[in-house]
């Protein structure tokens, strides 16, 4: 048959196309709905003495010998003065949108936002109250500078956080991350 020259039937290719797509369609099928099909065993339903030996033997009377030593959880040693931290700062309580202490890459990117709510007289700027600071504090405008968060804000170093500011917070936090892991943690932040 190799050496004369042979041509496939046409339809033969038909028929092989049908049976290769339901094929396929049973196999998706059976795959996608596992508990509506029946289960197929392999092997033995019912294990028989011959199978496997047990000797009951070797299984009574030995003591342990071996130990399970799980690691004790890891304590953040920053979490405490972060706690501290987020209480003393409105300026992190909004940023800090899921709470877990740490300013996210999408914090990062919607700090612009979160820096707005904190705008009490809604003049488009924050000025050191709103930031946190004391109500009768002499040098309101340190307080931003000692606070890194809001240091690396105030790029002009007024003591004010501006409207220009702020929507470029987002960018100015990057300085902070020294790990260029592409968030905020408390050894980044803290002062």
């Amino acid at each position: 048959m190799s050496l004369e020259p042979y041509r496939i039937r046409p339809v033969a290719l038909v028929y092989g196309a049908y049976a290769t797509l339901a094929l396929f369609v049973a196999v998706i099928f059976l795959i996608d709905h596992p508990a509506k099909t029946a289960r197929w065993l392999v092997g033995m339903e019912r294990a028989a003495k011959s199978v496997l030996p047990i000797s009951r033997s070797s299984l009574e009377g030995q003591d342990l010998n071996s130990t399970v030593q799980l690691p004790e959880p890891v304590v953040d040693p920053w979490k405490k003065l972060a706690v501290a931290y987020f209480k003393y700062l409105p300026v992190m309580k909004a940023l800090d949108t899921d709470g877990d202490y740490t300013i996210s890459s999408r914090e990062l990117i919607l700090a612009p936002a979160a820096l707005r709510t904190l705008d009490r007289n809604h003049d488009g700027k924050l000025d050191p109250w709103e930031c946190g600071a004391a109500a009768g504090s002499p040098r309101p405008a340190a307080f931003i500078r000692r606070n890194p968060v809001l240091a690396v804000i105030d790029t002009d170093r007024n003591g004010e956080l501006s409207a220009e500011e702020i929507a470029n917070s987002s960018v100015s936090l990057q300085a902070l991350d020294r790990n260029g892991d592409g968030r905020l943690t408390p050894d980044e932040y803290l002062p």
